[in-house]
C-alpha cells in the first residue's frame, strides 16, 4: 500500500509541472521543445501507471523502446558511412564510424539497467508479450541490412585501391588510412557483439539459458549463444586467423636471451627507426597524412 507521500507524487507526475523560471507549464505539450520532439506522443507510448501489470513493466517498455531508437540511428548513420566510403572521403567515414561505435556502447550499457529486473518480475511481464522476441526487432534487422551495405562499400574501396585486407594488415604503414578504417569497422563489430553478449547475459539472469527453456517465439534460449560471436564483417576477423596461421617462430629469441630487433617482412619499418616513441606532433601529422583522399 502506498504512503500518502507516494500517492501525492504519483498524482503530481500525471499533470504538467509549473516552470517557475519561464512562468509556463512543462508537460502540456505546448512548448517548442515539446512540439519539436513530440514529447506528449513519445511519453504516451508506455502503459499508463494505472495499466501497468507491475511497476517494473515501465522499465521493460522504456528500455526496449530506447534500444529500438538507438538501433534505428545506427542503421541510419550507415547511409552517410556508405556515401563517404563510396566517395573516398575516409575522414568523414571515420567520424561516422566513431558515432556508431558509441551508439553500440550505449546499447550495451542500457542493458545493465534492464538487468536489474528480477526473474520473478520478468516472468510476470512476459505473460503480456504474446510471442514477442528480439527476433522480431525491426531495429536489429535494419542494422544487419545496413551492415551488409557497409561491408560491400568497404570491399569496393579495397578493390579501387587494388589491395586485399591481408595487404592492409601486413603493410600497415603503407596503407595507414585503409588500416584505420578497417580497425574502426572492427571496433563497430566488437561493439555489436558485446551488445549481443550483454543481451545473452540479460536472458541468462532473467530467464535462464537451457535447451528446455524457450523464448516466446519457440526457439530455445541456448540458441542465443552462437549469435553473440557472429560478426557483421567476417573478413576483418578472418584475416587475423590467416596471419596467425602463417606465423613462424623464426627471427625471435627465447625469453632468457638478449632480444634483437624484429626485422621480419611484416615489420619492415621497425628496422630503420629508433626505439623511441614519436612525439604528438609527429603522430598527428601521420594520421592526417594517412587519412587523405588517396586513390
Amino acid at each position: 500500500m502506498r504512503s500518502v507521500r507516494a500517492k501525492n507524487l504519483h498524482l503530481a507526475l500525471q499533470a504538467p509541472i509549473e516552470n517557475k523560471y519561464m512562468g509556463k507549464p512543462v508537460g502540456a505539450g505546448l512548448l517548442d521543445y515539446e512540439v519539436y520532439l513530440r514529447t506528449s506522443e513519445l511519453r504516451s507510448l508506455q502503459s499508463s501507471p494505472q495499466d501497468l501489470v507491475i511497476p517494473d513493466e515501465m522499465l521493460f517498455q522504456i528500455a526496449h523502446q530506447s534500444q529500438e531508437l538507438w538501433l534505428k540511428l545506427a542503421a541510419f548513420e550507415t547511409i552517410g558511412l556508405v556515401e563517404a566510403i563510396d566517395g573516398d572521403d575516409l575522414w568523414a567515414a571515420a567520424e561516422t564510424l566513431k558515432r556508431q561505435i558509441l551508439v553500440m556502447k550505449t546499447l550495451e550499457s542500457e542493458l545493465a539497467v534492464i538487468s536489474t529486473l528480477s526473474p520473478e518480475a520478468f516472468l510476470v511481464v512476459r505473460r503480456y508479450l504474446g510471442n514477442g522476441s528480439g527476433l522480431q526487432s525491426p531495429g536489429y534487422f535494419e542494422l544487419l541490412l545496413a551492415a551488409e551495405a557497409a561491408n560491400d562499400a568497404l570491399s569496393d574501396l579495397l578493390k579501387r585501391r587494388g589491395v586485399s585486407i591481408r595487404d592492409v594488415y601486413e603493410e600497415r604503414a603503407r596503407y595507414r588510412d585503409l588500416h584505420h578504417i578497417c580497425e574502426r569497422f572492427v571496433d563497430l563489430d566488437s561493439g555489436f557483439q558485446m551488445w549481443l553478449t550483454a543481451h545473452f547475459m540479460l536472458v541468462r539472469r532473467t530467464l535462464g539459458i537451457d535447451r528446455s527453456v524457450k523464448a516466446l517465439d519457440g526457439f530455445p534460449t541456448v540458441a542465443l549463444g552462437p549469435r553473440t560471436t557472429k560478426p557483421l564483417f567476417p573478413a576483418l576477423w578472418d584475416v587475423r586467423v590467416e596471419m596467425s596461421r602463417g606465423w613462424t617462430r623464426e627471427g625471435g629469441t627465447s625469453p632468457a636471451t638478449l632480444r634483437s630487433r624484429d626485422t621480419s617482412p611484416s615489420h619492415p619499418s621497425l628496422s630503420s627507426r629508433p626505439l623511441v616513441a614519436c612525439d604528438e606532433s609527429e603522430s598527428a601529422s601521420g594520421i592526417r597524412a594517412g587519412l587523405g583522399n588517396r586513390k
